[in-house]
């Protein structure tokens, strides 16, 4: 406590900065404990995020394999067929009709398949002539978007010749069309010849008004070389012609394990341009955004880290699947886990608080009552210092009043003791002195007086003795002179020689203490 200040003033003081501390401290918890409950809130949410990421991806994964195995199957079908014409000279229409039914049927999104053969424009007369003798007289070889109008004189011509579709169309409305007066289709057909393998061409538009896109494997001449690019060129017999409705192959691809609440995209990557978006299919009407996304290059794309973009290598191209989960896929796995624990850690921190707080005010009580009985027991102490200070000075008053009063009567004594031994003891002496002249002149004859005096001397000799002890047992001559530790000695001596008692006596001088 500092000096000058009242004690119990003090005290108060004391107590009330205890319970502001006490106050600020469970503050400083429960914000701490809030603050704690908002991290764990948010880290749940990173957890539940990942989670969903992780779900949409094995989902994402999902769906990509199973759309690579029905590209994969289409590309069996398509195969098949080229290897029918590779091991056999000619193809009849009915051989071809029987063997690709089939495989079209089998082939998922294939709705035209079509023996293209490769004709030369010196024998494009002689094809034609063969062609009417099978078809009949109005067959020709006709350019695609021109109807009835035969096709313009070209060094080579890519005509359909057997064609088989899923919905049994009139064979003759399309017997004849040149397939390589488009560009795309031209260019993906060269494609085809030069590398040996499958070529897709870009998006094109069917008759049916819905996106498509032609693949064509090459078909070569029997036992020809084809080792070079030029031996491909100079032997190449004609092409297998597949249309796939790119609706219906990814409807078909994805039918089996339809993904719900996910958006999905696929364009063209190899293809610039509007002309590179090929599919949509969206559940929450966002498609335009999703266009927009897959309009752009790849070098430009970012998709959001819910979003999944996945390419395949399609016959010479490379097209990019993008899955996108809708709000109603990530709200069914989000759950209420990360609210529920936010909840949780308020309600700990609420009744940690609340009992933080009664203990707190329970502690201010218990401190203001042992400020109350300590400011009680400090009056009670000061009480009782005040006591015991009086009985102190009245102890040192009677101790100083004993040593008085001994002083008093160590002073009588020496004074009788005196007066007992240089005035008694030398009167009686002296009396028994004169008794014993006395005695001494007195003649023989009065033997009797002489008898009575020496009575008298020897009596006045013993009372002079019995004076002397007398005073030396008041106060022994020796004690002031010699101290006590002599006169004790001394004693023990006398006693030894008058009674013949062994009296032994060790000791050492006393400590003189001073006054209180």
């Amino acid at each position: 406590m500092p000096r000058g200040r009242n004690p119990s003033s003090w005290a108060v003081e004391r107590v009330l900065q205890s319970s502001r501390a006490r106050h600020a401290a469970l503050i400083a918890v429960f914000l701490l404990g809030t603050l704690l409950a908002a991290v764990l809130c948010l880290s749940e949410r990173k957890r539940s995020e990942h989670e969903i990421a992780d779900a949409f991806r094995a989902d994402a994964t999902k769906y990509h394999s199973t759309l690579r195995h029905e590209l994969d199957e289409a590309v069996n079908s398509g195969a098949s067929v080229a290897d029918l014409f590779h091991a056999l000279n000619s193809v009849g229409r009915e051989v071809f009709r029987d063997f690709v039914v089939p495989h079209l049927r089998r082939a998922p999104g294939a709705i035209f398949l079509a023996w293209v053969p490769r004709v030369r424009a010196p024998a494009r007369d002689r094809f034609e002539s063969v062609g009417q003798s099978e078809w009949g007289s109005g067959f020709s070889i006709r350019d695609v978007a021109g109807g009835e109008r035969k096709a313009d004189p070209r060094a080579e011509y890519f005509p359909v010749y057997y064609r088989e579709t899923l919905d049994r169309t009139d064979d003759l409305c399309f017997v004849g069309w040149d397939l390589g007066a488009v560009p795309a289709s031209l260019e993906a057909i060269h494609r085809a010849r030069d590398t040996g393998q499958p070529a897709m061409t870009a998006r094109v538009k069917l008759a049916t008004d819905a996106n498509g896109v032609l693949v064509y494997w090459p078909i070569y001449e029997k036992n020809a070389a084809r080792g070079t690019v030029a031996e491909r060129r100079e032997h190449l017999r004609g092409v297998i012609a597949v249309i796939f409705e790119i609706d219906r192959l990814m409807e078909y691809a994805l039918g089996p394990t339809p993904p719900r609440d996910i958006d999905v995209s696929l364009a063209d990557e190899t293809e610039p341009g509007a002309g590179r978006l090929l599919y949509v299919r969206s559940h929450s009407g966002d498609a335009p955004d999703i266009r927009r996304r897959d309009s752009e290059s790849a070098a430009e794309r970012e998709p959001p880290l819910t979003s999944a973009t996945m390419t395949l290598e399609v016959w010479g191209r490379r097209w990019a699947v993008t899955f996108m989960p809708t709000a109603d896929y990530i709200g069914a796995r989000t759950g209420m886990e990360m609210w529920l624990h936010l909840l949780l850690g308020l309600l700990v921190m609420a009744l940690v608080g609340g009992y933080l707080l009664l203990l707190v005010r329970r502690t201010d009580q218990v401190e203001r009552l042992v400020a109350s009985r300590t400011h009680e027991l400090r009056k009670a102490h000061d009480r009782l210092l005040s006591e015991v200070a009086e009985r102190t000075r009245a102890e040192a008053a009677a101790r100083r009043l004993s040593r008085e009063a001994l002083s008093i009567q160590e002073e009588e004594r020496r004074r009788l003791s005196r007066e007992l031994h240089d005035e008694a003891g030398q009167s009686l002496t002296g009396l028994g002195l004169h008794l014993s002249l006395l005695c001494a002149d007195v003649p023989q004859a009065h033997a009797p007086l002489r008898q009575r005096l020496r009575e008298a001397a020897v009596l006045a000799n013993g009372t002079a003795e019995r004076m002397r002890l007398l005073a030396r047992g008041l106060r022994p001559p020796g004690l002031d002179t010699l101290g006590l530790n002599a006169s004790l000695r001394g004693l023990c001596h006398e006693v030894r020689r008058q009674t013949g008692v062994p009296v032994e006596y060790t000791g050492t001088e006393a400590v003189v203490l001073p006054d209180a």
